[in-house]
């Protein structure tokens, strides 16, 4: 989507090539899907990504989640579930903290199962959520595929 935007010349291939290797290496990261696209969600309403916010709304309907979830989700608010809330905290503070996260949240997020290797993995999707986040705030706002429309956000 965002990659078929861009990436037309040369030059533009050779600057995406490293947001492409990130968007793969999280991809394919242990971390589940779903909390995966929790934590993109949050980072994406966090830097005002609406393309993100649609994108990853889109896909996480697709994994089975709620529709009720995902609009309080986009609200600013972050799931009932537990384990699904800490992602959605830990991502948001990531991004609007610039990474300097409070020990309680991760505490938090290691308690309701994940692991070290797992916050890693949510640390990535942030960084990945945050950049197309940036490219979508450069380009004044990404169209959105006709896929996502019915996700669109804002």
């Amino acid at each position: 989507m965002l990659l078929r935007r861009y990436g037309r010349s040369r030059e533009e291939r050779g600057s995406l090539s490293a947001f492409d290797g990130l968007r793969r290496a999280v991809g394919g990261a242990e971390l589940d899907p779903i909390s995966r696209e929790v934590a993109g969600v949050a980072v994406c309403v966090a830097v005002d990504n609406q393309f993100g916010v649609a994108f990853h709304s889109t896909v996480l309907g697709g994994l089975g989640g709620e529709a009720a979830e995902i609009e309080r989700m986009r609200d600013g608010r972050p799931p009932a579930d537990d384990k699904l809330a800490a992602v959605y905290e830990l991502a948001k503070q990531i991004v609007l903290e610039r990474g300097r996260v409070d020990d309680d949240v991760i505490e938090r997020v290691r308690q309701v199962g994940y692991s070290q290797s797992e916050v890693l993995h949510i640390v990535a999707e942030c960084t990945l959520a945050g950049l197309v986040g940036v490219v979508d705030n450069l380009v004044d706002r990404v169209e959105l595929d006709e896929f996502l429309r019915p996700r669109a956000w804002r």
